[in-house]
């Protein structure tokens, strides 16, 4: 039966309860596709009970095709890169809203969404079985509980493949850094990192004893006499005065020597 564009899908918990729950059920449509829930693949189910978990929506609708997600909600909205990701963590997050809530299954292929939405679903679905109990009550609580504490042996296992992983990393980078220290790029500029100022001394020191010794003395001649030129603003006040008496006196040098030109021109057509 289809209800505003919905198609229902009833259930119930067991065999013992005489009354039935309806989910309702679409493809998913949205204006932003969202990578973790893509709209060719993506069934959007609405009205899901609290008793109703992942595994039990998975086992509604995987005679249809092979499920790749189940994503649960409190409300509709985008399922996040964390949310996806979900299952990977070891930190599992706290579990969504008790109350009604909503769902999002995500098929491996757009023909087996097909196929869930073109059956007439009149059969219903009993979740809690004998092959397949649903725990409730506060063996569901104690569960839930125990499932927010990751195994000891796999997070020791996973922190030691990221330990390990990062210091490799991170070695290959000093290595990098120690090859490129001293070394000038190709503007002539050389980047000097953190710890590498020995090694750029030692290069330095290296590229000046190639040069002659007439070289070298006048390199050091020139050190020695270097120093700070215009480093107060007095002194760029009086440069800049300098400047500007020098460029007046070559104008008036310029204005004489045109006049000059022009008064021994001999051809005169005024």
């Amino acid at each position: 039966m289809d209800i505003g564009g919905f198609r229902t899908v009833r259930l119930k918990f067991d065999e013992t309860c005489q009354s039935s729950h309806c989910l309702y059920i679409k493809r998913h449509n949205v204006r932003v596709e969202c990578e973790a829930t893509p709209p060719d693949r993506t069934m959007f189910v609405a009205n899901v009970p609290p008793f109703c978990n992942e595994e039990s929506i998975r086992h509604m609708f995987e005679r249809f095709g092979q499920i790749s997600n189940v994503h649960l909600r409190a409300k509709p909205g985008t399922v996040t890169a964390e949310e996806a990701q979900e299952g990977e963590n070891f930190f599992r997050p706290a579990p969504v809203s008790p109350g009604f809530r909503v769902g999002y299954v995500v098929f491996d292929d757009a023909q087996h969404l097909r196929n869930a939405l073109k059956d007439k679903h009149k059969e219903v679905v009993v979740l809690s079985t004998h092959a397949r109990p649903v725990v409730t009550g506060m063996a569901k609580w104690c569960q839930e509980y125990r499932q927010r504490w990751p195994d000891p042996a796999l997070l020791h296992r996973e922190a030691s493949r990221y330990i390990s992983t990062h210091e490799a990393r991170v070695a290959k980078e000093k290595a990098q850094l120690a090859d490129q220290a001293g070394q000038p790029d190709d503007e002539g500029w050389i980047t000097v990192h953190r710890g590498s100022k020995k090694s750029v001394a030692t290069t330095t020191l290296a590229k000046t004893t190639q040069i002659t010794p007439k070289e070298r003395r006048r390199l050091k001649k020139q050190q020695r006499e270097k120093e700070l030129l215009h480093f107060y603003q007095f002194q760029q006040r009086d440069t800049r005065r300098e400047q500007i008496a020098q460029l007046r006196k070559k104008f008036e040098q310029d204005k004489t020597r045109i006049s000059e030109l022009r008064a021994a021109r001999k051809f005169r057509p005024y």
